[in-house]
């Protein structure tokens, strides 16, 4: 419906037709106001001043068209409605000007339908008016929701009305954790758990198309990744005029409940499981006459009357067979008709439940067969809603063949308690987890307690030094069920530590699961403090051994470096000979390093320092030192792979192991040196696969990988009857002339392989020859290697002033030049105590000191306390050529001091001083 009065712009040039127009707008019965404009400034002026209800324009006017009124219109009052009343306009004109938003088009000569055009324009712009107007109320609606879903803490969805969803809240974005457009045009579901997917979809779709409410429970994948259970509701959604629109829905997150359900739920099956299928005999009491708590006392006649009126309302089948008959004979009978009646002992018991709601019983039945049982057993109280006690849940045990056993092993016990208590090794039996169950006196003391109850307090993976030796006792004593004689560092309660001997058996119950562990433990520090000297004397009887060879390689050093010195002074204006005679003094300087280097580290006392090492370079060591030392008519072949994998362990070890295998191989030649055979010694070394299991690895497992060293010899041979024998310490075949052994070669050999977590094989008959096959684990990696030093100028970057401290002349000068030559400033010290009084003097100049450590006055280490009075922390570190004090190494160790030794090369020194420095 229109309204009333209706004000009507008119564009019109032609007065005449002007009234023409009004004519038919009264005819047609309209009530109406009219303006006339025909120029574009009052068409304007009127727009602004009196906004008109409709506008009719002359399509053709001499200075404006209606093309142009339309297009003002639509900018100043988009929704007031436009008609073109024109003599003449094209039809695609007309269909022109419908496009651009006129409501209707008439000619002049065809003005009947004007009143209803009018009013059909007038129609259907308050029709768009209040559809507008309804959509800017839904808008603000739906943004009133959207501020309102997003604040909440439900999780919030909308869908259309063709079961797309168009919206989820703030809540459910920050559950799942994903983008809105992550969630839209059904991706959702991809966050739905896959078992309840299709429910949950086959659901949605069923309630959707009935219009039904619906609500359900699902899994949804929480932003952690987990799925957790929530609830959803979803209802239809209409307009205020019926439209259906689509679904609103919200879900709660009720993972917790559910969870909780779901262990009530397996509680009471695990609960019923339990009762049913326990191999104790569980029983339900129920008394009509409940018993209130605090209000019964022992003496109490309520009491008594309490346990007289107890009636067997369920058992197990288990608390049948306790009896013999069958349940239902038991069940509905009095608890006092099973039982041998012992009035103050039935009371204390029942009291207690009464009082604590709890009571371990051990009282004795009567079957049906009129023999007696021995029960041991637990009751919990059943209240009602008034806290009193209205029956209790038993499980109970026979334990009459137990009792009588009892009696026998008390006897036992104290026997065998006298004899672990009194014996002179350390008895104790700990449980896999660590603590003790029982230490004997001699256990305690040799971890230095005083008596075994202070030792119960702790654990016993506290006195291993390392805890991998724990768990490989764990793993081999599961694998054999027992130990024999397994070394383990272990440390007193005051931090010593000594070396154990431990012989351990399980206890296992029947599904093989370790329970206790029962052993014995001998502290053999003693011995193995014996045995480190008597290795220590073989290594200096094996360079005993080999001095002839030693001596004679050492000359021939010497006698390369004197003689071309005394060259070097003769030709010292040649270049070519000076730099030939030097480049062959170097090298024998070199050689003559090495060897001594080597001797030194064989005969010195020294932990050993596990890592990776190139197996290969340790061979060639000791080929060089046999070819050297052994005697011309021993051929040596050596075979080692290319591409030889890395082992870890300790590589002065490994030198040692093979030079004694080696060395062994000697003799062996030796001895059957009158058949005139030419002696061979072969050593290879190859990478292997290993597949026999028959190899005795010194390790829980076999690894994948190994390296062999074979050391095979042609020489007298090994006799069956003593190759078991050969590994002992001090066992030797060697008894003639030089040939006399202590018999600690092979042992240490033994040790090494040991050690090192490998296997060794020995092959051989008397008469032609042995071989050796030594079995190490490979690294993991086969492509370890050792890093090399890169060729670096180690050049001073501020002039810096170094103070060097050395009581020989020549080194000092030596030092000085290589200094000064890298742009070093040098002051000069020739023992300790005049480097500390020029440290008093210079110590705020000096950037680095580099000392000797042995020299006359004051050695390097004290004269290092004597400068740390002075300035607590500077730059240090020293040259030495052989180090034994052990006061000075163990200085170096405390102060994490480093040391250089000598004889050194240029590039060494120049990059100690700058690593210490920079």
């Amino acid at each position: 419906m229109t309204k009333s009065l209706i004000h009507i712009l008119l564009v019109e040039d032609n007065p005449d037709d002007a009234e023409i127009l009004r004519y038919e707008l009264k005819k047609g019965g309209i009530d109406f106001t009219i303006s006339v404009v025909d120029n574009e400034k009052d068409y304007r002026e009127q727009l602004v001043q009196q906004p008109p209800d409709i506008v009719l324009s002359d399509f053709n006017l001499p200075q404006f068209d209606g093309g142009l009124a339309l297009s003002i219109l639509k900018s100043v009052s988009p929704e007031t409605p436009f008609i073109i009343v024109s003599g003449m306009i094209g039809e695609d004109a007309a269909v022109n000007m419908i496009k651009s938003g006129c409501s209707d088009y008439l000619l002049k000569d065809k003005l009947g339908r004007l009143p209803s055009s009018i009013q059909h324009a007038l129609e259907q712009a308050k029709e768009h008016h209040d559809r507008l107007a309804a959509i800017m109320a839904l808008r603000e609606s739906e943004e009133r929701f959207r501020r309102l879903a997003d604040n909440s803490p439900v999780l919030i969805w909308k869908s259309d009305a063709e079961k797309c969803f168009v919206y989820f809240n703030k809540g459910w974005l920050d559950f799942t954790g994903v983008a809105l457009e992550d969630l839209m045009n059904g991706r959702w579901t991809e966050y739905i758990y896959p078992e309840d997917k299709d429910r949950v979809q086959q659901a949605f779709s069923q309630r959707f198309d009935r219009r039904e409410k619906y609500e359900m429970e699902y899994r949804l994948r929480h932003h952690t990744g987990a799925y957790r259970w929530v609830v959803e509701i979803g209802v239809p959604n209409y307009l205020t005029n019926g439209e259906f629109v689509g679904y609103l829905g919200s879900c709660i997150d009720i993972d917790e409940r559910k969870t909780m359900e779901e262990r009530v739920i397996k509680s009471q099956e695990m609960l019923n499981t339990f009762f049913s299928e326990s191999l104790d005999g569980c029983f339900i009491l129920v008394n009509q006459k409940a018993a209130h708590v605090n209000e019964i006392t022992k003496d109490d006649p309520s009491l008594l009357e309490f346990i007289n009126s107890l009636t067997i309302d369920k058992i197990n089948e288990a608390f049948s067979h306790q009896f013999l008959p069958t349940g239902e004979l038991i069940k509905g009978k009095k608890f006092t008709d099973l039982i041998s009646l012992d009035e103050s002992k039935t009371k204390f018991y029942f009291l207690r439940l009464v009082e604590e709601g709890k009571v371990k019983y051990n009282l004795r039945m009567q079957r049906s067969d009129n023999t007696e049982m021995i029960a041991e057993g637990s009751l919990v109280a059943l209240y009602d809603n008034d806290n009193r006690v209205t029956g209790c849940f038993g499980i109970q045990r026979d334990v009459t063949e137990e009792e009588k056993e009892y009696e026998n092993l008390k006897k036992k016990a104290d026997y065998y308690q006298r004899f672990f208590e009194e014996d002179l090794t350390g008895d104790f039996i700990t449980r896999p987890d660590g603590s003790f169950v029982m230490v004997n006196n001699t256990c305690a003391r040799i971890f230095g307690f005083s008596t075994p109850d202070d030792m119960y307090a702790t654990n016993v993976k506290e006195w291993y030094v390392n805890l991998n030796d724990r768990n490989t006792i764990i793993t081999q004593l599961i694998r054999d069920r027992k130990l024999e004689q397994v070394e383990v560092e272990m440390k007193k309660k005051d931090g010593t530590i000594f070396t154990g001997v431990i012989n351990a058996m399980g206890k296992f119950n029947s599904k093989g699961q370790l329970l206790e562990i029962i052993g014995f433990i001998v502290d053999i520090s003693h011995r193995k403090e014996v045995e480190r000297q008597l290795l220590q004397s073989q290594k200096l009887e094996s360079i005993g051994t080999l001095a002839s060879g030693i001596a004679h390689d050492f000359n021939n050093i010497l006698n390369n470096i004197s003689g071309f010195s005394q060259q070097l002074q003769k030709y010292y204006d040649n270049p070519v000979k000076v730099k030939k005679y030097a480049d062959t003094i170097n090298l024998s300087a070199e050689r003559g390093t090495q060897l001594a280097t080597k001797l030194l580290s064989f005969a010195r006392q020294r932990k050993s320092e596990t890592m990776i090492v190139d197996v290969s370079e340790v061979i060639q060591e000791v080929v060089g030192i046999c070819v050297d030392t052994f005697m011309k008519k021993i051929s040596i072949e050596v075979s080692v792979a290319p591409d030889l994998w890395k082992v870890t362990g300790d590589k002065s070890g490994l030198f040692q192991m093979l030079l004694n295998l080696s060395m062994n191989a000697r003799d062996a030649i030796i001895e059957r040196n009158e058949e005139h055979v030419q002696g061979v010694l072969k050593i290879t070394a190859a990478n292997y696969e290993v597949k026999d299991s028959s190899l005795h690895w010194f390790s829980t497992s076999a690894p994948s990988h190994a390296i062999l060293i074979s050391i095979q010899d042609n020489g007298c041979g090994i006799p069956e009857n003593i190759r078991d024998r050969i590994f002992d310490p001090f066992f030797t075949t060697k008894k003639n002339g030089t040939q006399k052994g202590t018999g600690l070669g092979l042992a240490i050999v033994y040790n090494s392989i040991k050690t090192h977590r490998g296997a060794v094989t020995v092959e051989g008959e008397p008469g032609n020859g042995t071989t050796f096959n030594v079995f190490l684990p490979a690294v993991e990696s086969n492509s370890a290697h050792l890093k090399k030093e890169e060729q670096v100028n180690y050049l001073a970057k501020n002039n810096e002033l170094i103070l060097l401290v050395d009581d020989e002349d020549a080194m000092r000068e030596l030092a000085q030049e290589l200094l000064e030559e890298a742009g070093y400033r040098v002051v000069i010290a020739k023992n300790g105590r005049e480097a500390v009084e020029i440290f008093k003097e210079k110590n705020s100049e000096v950037n680095l000191v580099v000392m000797d450590l042995v020299m006359p006055l004051l050695d390097g280490g004290q004269a290092y306390l004597e400068m740390k009075k002075v300035k607590e922390k500077f730059n240090i570190f020293f040259c030495s050529g052989f180090v034994t004090d052990e006061l000075i190494t163990s200085l170096l160790s405390e102060e994490h001091l480093k040391a250089l030794q000598k004889p050194f090369k240029a590039d060494q020194f120049l990059k100690m001083v700058h690593d210490t420095i920079y």
